[in-house]
């Protein structure tokens, strides 16, 4: 295959030297493409469809329909807790446990907090959104957790507008040479903006656009009610002034402070603001980590979705960031995997991944050791070539590894692959419009996914009920 030959050999030795390190310095080379979609009129559709009775229907007939959906359940009955759901032993309990422990006790009014990890399968609130719904709408909640200062992707439940000179830094691309990420791996910065513009042939004017000055602007849909939005950021050196809005009214303004690596303020506006706007004024921005949007009780899943990741820029997060913005979650979904297959070349690669992926779960466990973490697996995909659509020959083996390292840490794991029908499944995916070519769910997909997820979530969920006494 050239294409893939090219591009093993601009990484070059590093490869030679090892997957571990060469993906981790070269991925920038491993993306995912994005589909052609509009995704705002997507999500629009992903969400009247996500609860839907049609939907229910859909997913629940599947196996009786010619060609549609029909998941893959040969290792199931004897290798799977729920579904396509592995929560395996774990320190005298399982790997859902904290989880369910939570789920159980909902109605005391603590919130429960999930965070969905991911690549481009996730960004923009795909999948997320879907599977929030489902949660709020068993055991309560108001919210939709995180919201970035920026992306490039549009969610559906509000629209984001902000001055041109934030700057996106990733632990997966345009790294922050502090390694102040939050714990979504990501941190904003606004910065100056310059027009340079030509006068003469030898004449250069600049002009600047943007100085020590920035906004954000959120307008939500009806739908998305909350009782509190608490803005997140870092250490504060120079003085930093905040304006913020709540539709047309200024409501206040506040002088930004903390010397922590995380802190936090809480906006004075009231539930369900539509409109919230924030102004900042600084010679030099802190960093800022994002908002979150939740109220006392009730599940609130994050979308921590960042375009081309394959996980590893998780272990660059700081602990002391995980720890403390990290220990409301009792849930963890890791969703990565189809930006390492199309490289991949031998069983061997896949070992080395399964040694990764231990190593990211394990430091996770170990900074949060009340949180569950479900690992959800690689979903099929197809490689095109002449017209034609192959297998890749070391997805299954890329699963299996991943499944490994989640069982040896301690960690539930998702079989996406299976739940998708295994073998040449995105195939017949695709003939129903429920995903492209390249792997990406549309939101009808997107919706059937969440929903089989949660079943299985769910099952397990009643599994553990069956193991509890009434007392507990």
């Amino acid at each position: 295959m050239p294409a893939r030959s090219a591009v093993y050999t601009l990484l070059g030795v590093g490869l030679l030297l090892g997957l571990f390190r060469f993906i981790f310095r070269d991925n920038k080379h491993i993306h995912f493409p994005d589909l052609s979609l509009n995704w705002e009129k997507a999500q629009v559709a992903a969400q009247q469809s996500a609860t839907s009775d049609s939907l229910i229907k859909q997913y629940s007939s599947l196996s009786e329909t010619e060609a549609v959906i029909t998941p893959d359940t040969s290792a199931v009955a004897s290798e799977y807790t729920a579904g396509f759901l592995l929560n395996p032993d774990h320190n005298s309990s399982t790997a859902l446990f904290p989880f369910y422990q939570a789920l159980q006790k909902y109605s005391e009014g603590t919130p429960i907090h999930i965070g969905h990890y991911g690549d481009s399968q996730i960004e923009g609130d795909r999948i997320s959104s879907p599977l929030r719904k489902l949660f709020q709408k068993q055991f309560g909640g108001k919210g939709i957790g995180f919201i970035p200062m920026s992306d490039p992707a549009s969610v559906y439940l509000y629209d984001r507008k902000g001055s041109l000179n934030w700057k996106r830094h990733t632990v997966f691309q345009q790294k922050l040479s502090t390694g102040e990420y939050g714990l979504s791996g990501t941190a904003f910065r606004f910065e100056r903006t310059i027009l340079k513009e030509s006068i003469s042939p030898d004449s250069i004017r600049t002009q600047v656009i943007d100085g020590g000055s920035a906004f954000v602007q959120l307008h939500f849909l009806p739908e998305v009610r909350y009782d509190t939005a608490v803005l997140n950021y870092g250490k504060v050196t120079d003085p930093c002034g905040v304006k913020l809005w709540s539709g047309d009214s200024l409501i206040t303004t506040f002088s930004l402070t903390g010397t922590e690596l995380c802190n936090t303020w809480v906006l004075p506006i009231s539930p369900n603001s539509r409109k919230v706007k924030l102004e900042f004024q600084s010679s030099r921005s802190p960093v800022f980590y994002g908002i979150n949007t939740y109220s006392s009780q009730g599940v609130y899943l994050h979308n921590f979705g960042i375009r081309g990741h394959s996980g590893e820029g998780l272990l660059k997060i700081p602990s002391e960031i995980i720890q403390t913005q990290g220990k409301p979650f009792k849930l963890m979904i890791l969703q990565y995997g189809n930006n390492a297959i199309p490289y991949l070349d031998s069983p061997e690669e896949c070992k080395q991944f399964e040694e990764l992926y231990y190593s990211i779960f394990v430091r996770l466990k170990r900074l949060l050791p009340e949180t569950s973490i479900l690992v959800i697996g690689v979903g099929d995909m197809v490689l095109r070539e002449g017209g034609k659509e192959n297998d890749y020959p070391f997805l299954v083996k890329f699963r299996d590894a991943q499944k490994s390292a989640a069982v040896r840490a301690g960690c539930a794991f998702w079989d996406l692959y299976a739940a998708m029908g295994g073998e040449r499944s995105l195939l017949t995916w695709h003939e129903q419009k429920l995903a492209s070519l390249d792997g990406h769910l549309s939101p009808n997909g997107q919706a059937l996914i969440a929903r089989k997820l949660y079943e299985d979530l769910m099952q397990g969920y009643q599994l553990y009920l069956q193991t509890q006494s009434p007392s507990r």
